[in-house]
């Protein structure tokens, strides 16, 4: 079973989250800030992780940074996410910080459909 770690300050999205996962058979866990993401990093030891851009006032890209350069962690793949990006700007997109992209609101089957896609 692949493990999945969610990051998102907005708890309705997260809870979509886990529990669109959960139903398909995913161990999810959910944090809501930076501290406790990096925690839970450490201890739970995810293969996925799902970072809301604007998690609070830290910045996700830079947290995918982090786990990108370290070594006990670039394993994980990383999907990040945010709202309020016009369709030119989630084009024009970097993925240098993540394995892939998804704009809020989301559809639920581009979750599902890009977590399989990463899980494989």
């Amino acid at each position: 079973m692949r493990k999945i770690l969610i990051a998102d300050d907005y708890p309705d999205n997260a809870d979509v989250l886990n529990f669109l996962l959960s139903s398909e058979g995913y161990h999810t866990k959910v944090v809501y800030n930076r501290k406790d993401f990096f925690n839970e990093v450490d201890s739970f030891n995810p293969d996925l992780a799902i970072i809301d851009i604007h998690l609070g006032n830290s910045d996700g890209k830079e947290m995918a940074t982090k786990i990108r350069n370290d070594e006990k962690l670039k394993h994980i793949k990383i999907i990040l996410m945010t709202a309020g990006m016009t369709v030119k700007q989630a084009e024009e997109f970097s993925f240098e910080f993540c394995d892939a992209f998804i704009a809020k609101p989301f559809e639920l089957q581009t979750v599902v459909s890009t977590v399989k896609r990463l899980s494989n």
